[in-house]
């Protein structure tokens, strides 16, 4: 048995990753009695199992992701959020819209929630204490194949983005990032940092320049001041 593959190699559609056909993962097929790349991206072996991070691609929803999503409209008993990439998800209410009551929520307001179910009949949300309004800060875009980098190895490159500008990121898997912090300054700076961790083509290294990133923007300015 081979892997014709190292992990973290670049590979193209159709590009054999390995001879060992249960280790099959994510975006990969099995023809011709080996596994192959479905897309363009990056090998990762996990465990037992060959997977392929696309390099670019729209946001699939799946049971129990974590998303952020914008109440675009407002019906009788639920909501209607947009989480970008032309999905709009549905977060029921029991007085999402009632004569003489208040909505809990209103068109615009930013809500950080998990998806209940997504599948033919359209992707419902959780609400209840699953569904939080961020009422500050502001949302960066970043590709949805990109986003898992921020919580792989125990969300390494999250805490360190968060412990060196001081900001809380509210990290959707569907490319909606929230960032709230002490003032404007940080929260551009954590910013910046997101769109390092989205542009930069390998995960070496990329700790320690996000790090430096953040020290230059924040700390050298401090020293200016």
């Amino acid at each position: 048995m081979t892997e014709l593959v190292n992990d973290k190699d670049f590979v193209l559609p159709g590009q054999p990753l390995t001879d060992e056909k249960e280790k099959a993962g994510r975006f990969t097929y099995v023809h011709g009695g080996l596994v192959r790349s479905a897309v363009a991206g990056m090998v990762r072996m996990r465990g037992q199992k060959a997977e392929v991070i696309p390099a670019r691609g729209p946001y699939k929803p799946r049971e129990n992701d974590r998303v952020i999503g914008i109440v675009v409209d407002i019906k009788p008993s639920y909501y209607e959020l947009d989480l970008g990439w032309g999905i709009t998800g549905i977060l029921k209410a029991k007085r999402a819209k009632k004569p003489g009551k208040e909505s809990q929520f209103t068109i615009g307001d930013v809500i950080y929630t998990s998806i209940a179910f997504a599948g033919v009949k359209g992707v419902m949300l959780k609400g209840g204490k699953d569904a939080h309004k961020i009422t500050r800060g502001f949302i960066v875009t970043m590709s949805p194949t990109r986003v898992p980098r921020l919580i792989v190895r125990n969300r390494e490159l999250q805490e360190t983005i968060e412990r060196e500008s001081n900001c809380k990121l509210y990290i959707g898997l569907n490319g909606y990032i929230a960032i709230v912090g002490p003032s404007t300054r940080n929260e551009f700076a954590a910013a910046s940092a997101i769109k390092l961790v989205e542009t930069e083509p390998t995960l070496e290294g990329l700790k320690e320049k996000v790090m430096g990133l953040l020290r230059r923007e924040l700390w050298e300015e401090m020293v200016e001041e």
